[in-house]
């Protein structure tokens, strides 16, 4: 048995991925475009793993998994400076 997908499974993939990035393109935020942190912060905060999260936006999963570290460090903190 092969550990690797059905070509038509991949095809589709690569597809939901390109509509993903281009919803996530539509986004704007102040008239400004979502920057990569934004980006990964939403598909994060839809249940994608980070190495969907790094297939769809073209990333090395170590850059995902890095802004996700960093993203919820920012919010960790914010949730203290609340909480005084």
């Amino acid at each position: 048995m092969s550990d690797e997908l059905p070509e038509w499974y991949q095809r589709l993939e690569r597809r939901l991925d390109t509509i993903l990035v281009m919803l996530l393109d539509l986004i704007e935020i102040n008239r400004k475009p979502l920057s990569e942190r934004e980006k990964i912060s939403i598909l994060d905060s839809g249940g994608l793993r980070p190495t969907d999260i790094a297939r769809a936006l073209g990333k090395k999963p170590k850059y995902v998994s890095k802004e996700l570290s960093l993203i919820r460090k920012s919010k960790k903190g914010k949730k203290e400076e609340e909480g005084e």
